[in-house]
Parts: structure tokens; sequence; C-alpha cells
């Protein structure tokens, strides 16, 4: 499979502004509102960024704006990820939020960490708990404020690949050591050998 870096053309302003909303925790409604837009305005421009940025979960949507400077990073919390108080959903929280941010859909993130789909939704639902996210796209911004997503998550979907943009270097000097990156995840099975 052959990958190509993502174009580094900016998108429209109000794809912009839609992708910041979905940045903020909103579903397509709760943008269209805020943004004084239609609901099928909202849902175009989503289609036109998913196309623009090769993604296509929102998930995958935030992680790519921030992740190409789209979309202003939010700030690093001082503070470590909160701890839901589920060993099992701890352990497991770091891959949940890089597949999700990977744009995995949920079959594929729970078949990929061996768990069956009510065991991830549990994972999911207990993180948006702990960290008061307001949705599932909303726990990729999180994940970016506590250091546990950044710029070595870069997304190899279909046949794009979305490198950081030039000038944002600056700002990458400023988090934490990078961690390896999540290019092709291995899974649970492939991790105990």
């Amino acid at each position: 499979m052959r990958f190509r870096p993502a174009p580094h053309v900016p998108l429209a302003k109000r794809h912009i502004r839609v992708l910041s909303r979905y940045a903020q925790g909103d579903n397509g409604n709760e943008a269209a509102r805020a943004l004084g837009l239609k609901p099928t305005q909202v849902y175009d421009a989503t289609s036109a960024c998913s196309r623009h940025l090769g993604v296509s979960s929102r998930c995958a949507l935030v992680h790519a704006a921030y992740l190409l400077g789209v979309v202003p990073r939010p700030g690093l919390a001082p503070t470590a990820l909160p701890t839901t108080g589920r060993r099992a959903v701890d352990d497991d929280a770091t891959a949940v939020l890089e597949l999700l941010a990977m744009g995995m859909t949920h079959q594929q993130g729970a078949e990929h960490l061996q768990l069956g789909l009510t065991a991830w939704w549990l994972r999911i639902t207990s993180l948006q708990q702990a960290t008061e996210a307001v949705s599932t796209h909303h726990l990729i911004t999180i994940g970016w404020q506590h250091g546990v997503l950044g710029p070595t998550h870069v997304h190899m979907t279909g046949n794009v690949t979305l490198t950081p943009a030039a000038h944002l270097t600056a700002f990458d000097a400023a988090l934490p050591a990078p961690r390896p990156q999540l290019a092709s995840p291995t899974s649970r099975a492939e991790e105990r050998r």
C-alpha cells in the first residue's frame, strides 16, 4: 500500500469552525446551533473535511485537525489523565484513545484489543465519565490536553498519511518527550509473544 501526505492547503473558514465545535465535543446539531448553520450545512462541511483530511470518524477528524494545525491545539493540562477507578479500563485508556484517534470503528477497536463491544463501550463510557468528556470525539481533545495524544500519533488510514504541518515544530518542542508512534498498532496477542 502506498501512502501520500495529506495536502496542507487551507480548509474553508466554515469547515474550520465546524471542526472547532467538534473539538469542543459538539454533535452535528449542537455545532449547527452554535454556528448559526443548518444541520445539513454542518453535515456537508463534515463530509468535505473528511475528504480533505482523508479520515472518516469525528474522532479522527478532531485528531487530524490538531495534528495539521487546522484547529488550535489545546494547552497541556498540569495533571495526568484522570483514572476511572477500574484497572482494566485504566490499563487500556491510552490504547483506546490512540485507536479512536486513528479512526478505527468501534468494532475494529474492540477486535484490536480483543474485547467484546460491550467491554469496548465500557472503556469509552468510563473514560468519558472520568474526564467529563461530553462525547467520544471530545475524548480526543482531552487526550491532547493530557499528553496522551500528540504529534507523534500520525494517521495512516486509507491511502493518506497525515504529518504535522511544518509551522508546528515550535509547538512540538514544548510537548513532553514523544512516545512511540502508533502507526500500525499491535494486538494484545502480538504483545504477549
